[in-house]
């Protein structure tokens, strides 16, 4: 198996988001979301089902007809922020135990956002994998201080 089909590009995640954030705000706004699970991943406020499914329509857009420059850029926001909500979600998650907080003691949720978070930092570190690097143009002293091999 090519090394190239095992790396998850800023494509491949923004179109598999989209679709997760499509069918999971579609779920959501029908009450089906709530009907699997007690847990509060499967429980948000109403609201957030909208937002689900408006930024995933935006999201596939990105995905289906944006350039990789665009791509690039839509799936950095979630690395960072996916993670930081998932790590902060743990370590809040583990305080509202004792503050009487169950929404944010379930680590269903924090789960989630990590695992988006972590997918979407996969993505963007593997934007360039598989793609030609540019040529080395002696007229304008190459690409950002790279050197030709000697």
């Amino acid at each position: 198996m090519p090394a190239v089909t095992r790396v998850l590009r800023p494509r491949q995640f923004l179109l598999l988001a989209g679709t997760v954030l499509v069918i999971t705000g579609l779920a959501g706004a029908t009450g089906l979301l709530g009907s699997i699970s007690r847990a509060s991943v499967f429980n948000p406020p109403y609201w957030i089902n909208w937002v689900h499914l408006t930024f995933g329509i935006l999201v596939l857009a990105v995905g289906f007809a944006g350039g990789r420059t665009l791509q690039n850029a839509f799936t950095l926001p979630p690395a960072i922020l996916g993670t930081t909500v998932g790590l902060s979600g743990f370590v809040f998650g583990y305080a509202a135990n004792h503050y009487s907080m169950p929404e944010l003691a379930d680590p269903s949720e924090h789960l989630a956002h990590l695992t988006v978070g972590v997918l979407a930092l996969w993505a963007w570190l593997n934007r360039n994998v598989g793609y030609p690097r540019p040529a080395w143009d002696e007229s304008c002293g190459g690409l950002s201080g790279d050197r030709p091999a000697s």
